[in-house]
């Protein structure tokens, strides 16, 4: 179900929240470990996406075929959501990496 504005923020800072564990973990921060850092989060996701999908099946009675459109849209916003804290992660991220990188070869 879906909780308006607190389920959007959840997502966001959820997405961010993963991108910035798998940055840490990484030692050599390259373009290819940014990207990693998106598509993973993106696939966690889509997985939890699908557990909840799932569960609704499973454990809601009366479940319908085909999906309620609103559940869908839900699904569709909570990956959206994932994926803009994830790129919003990245980018910072990769600002700080770059100008710590810049004032230690200046200094």
């Amino acid at each position: 179900a879906s909780l308006g504005f607190y389920d959007m923020a959840l997502h966001f800072f959820g997405g961010a929240l993963i991108s910035l564990t798998i940055l840490i973990f990484l030692k050599n921060r390259t373009v290819f470990h940014f990207i990693f850092a998106f598509t993973a989060t993106i696939t966690i996701g889509v997985f939890w996406e699908s557990f909840e999908m799932l569960l609704d099946i499973f454990l809601t009675p009366n479940f319908t075929f085909p999906i309620p459109r609103n559940n869908l849209l839900d699904t569709i916003s909570d990956i959206f959501f994932d994926g803009a804290g994830s790129i919003f992660m990245v980018i910072i991220y990769f600002i700080r990496n770059t100008f710590s990188r810049a004032s230690k070869i200046l200094s």
